[in-house]
């Protein structure tokens, strides 16, 4: 058995969806990777991804207003590759706590209302940073957050905010937006 990998998880009409995305002992691949998740309507969607593949490949879509999304990704190489569709939602919080966490993780949040991407990590000669690579696309957004600690945190990191109200960067560590545009 391979948890939930590669399955479609509808739960477009539930009151909300909390997620932890561990594989089962013995399986070949991450608890939700290659996984598509489909967000309550206009309510909560939770994923929490603390396994090394966990959300490999993973695609999250909430195409709803008033909601909120929220992806943790707490062990090295847990979101690789993720992409998560959430424009027009209330609040997108992204967490990345570990180096490799969210390597080339794409968030499409145009229009969302309150979006946070959090980067904690240093780099070191052998892994890369906490969200290397990353694209953030929040134009039209009210109020963008993004938080890089750690050395080399947000390396070559992608935001693009045109027309959004309030972009707030906080960059604490060794060139911890080295390369970002």
């Amino acid at each position: 058995e391979d948890g939930c990998y590669d399955k479609i998880i509808d739960a477009t009409n539930a009151t909300s969806l909390l997620i932890k995305c561990t594989a089962p002992s013995g399986s070949k691949h991450g608890g939700c990777e290659s996984s598509h998740i489909y967000c309550p309507e206009g309510n909560e969607c939770h994923i929490e991804c603390d396994e090394t593949s966990s959300c490999d490949d993973l695609e999250i879509n909430s195409y709803e207003i008033n909601g909120l999304v929220n992806l943790t990704c707490i062990e090295k190489d847990s979101c690789s590759s993720t992409v998560v569709y959430a424009p027009n939602t209330d609040n997108l919080f992204i967490n990345c706590i570990e180096t490799d966490a969210c390597y080339q993780l794409n968030v499409y949040g145009n229009n969302a209302k309150n979006m946070s991407v959090a980067c904690e990590g240093d780099a070191t000669y052998s892994s890369y940073s906490a969200c290397y690579d990353i694209n953030v696309y929040a134009n039209f957004s009210d109020q963008i957050m993004l938080d890089c600690k750690g050395d080399y945190a947000c390396y070559s990191i992608h935001v693009e905010a045109y027309h959004a109200n309030e972009l707030i960067i906080k960059a604490i560590g060794e060139e911890s937006l080295y390369s970002g545009e």
